[in-house]
């Protein structure tokens, strides 16, 4: 979230724009947003989603370096567990109200 300035006027708490255009821009990131409803593993939204473990992983870490998600675990090698910030949740509930969809893109 950030403080904008327009006109003179104080926006608090406005979605920050960047950070929502980058995790619309990537299939892997929203999907893996959507998913993380709960505090949920690489492995168990990998399962969820039907993408790749590496695909999924990848796109965890550029959440939590959007500051979108965050590792509840990070000094496990194998087993973390991620779960969305503040900012992610509003990411997320903005997306649903956007798209007027709650589910994710799954491959078949």
């Amino acid at each position: 979230m950030v403080t904008i300035w327009l006109n003179n006027f104080l926006f608090l708490n406005a979605m920050n724009w960047e950070q929502y255009s980058f995790v619309i821009s990537g299939k892997c990131r929203k999907n893996v947003l959507f998913v993380l409803d709960i505090e949920r593993t690489p492995t168990q939204i990998a399962k969820i989603t039907k993408m790749h473990t590496s695909h999924v992983s990848r796109a965890l870490a550029e959440l939590v370096e959007k500051n979108a998600a965050i590792c509840l675990t990070p000094k496990n090698i194998v087993g973390k567990i991620y779960a969305l910030t503040k900012e992610g949740k509003e990411i997320k509930r903005h997306l649903e109200e956007s798209d007027g969809k709650k589910e994710i893109v799954i491959k078949r």
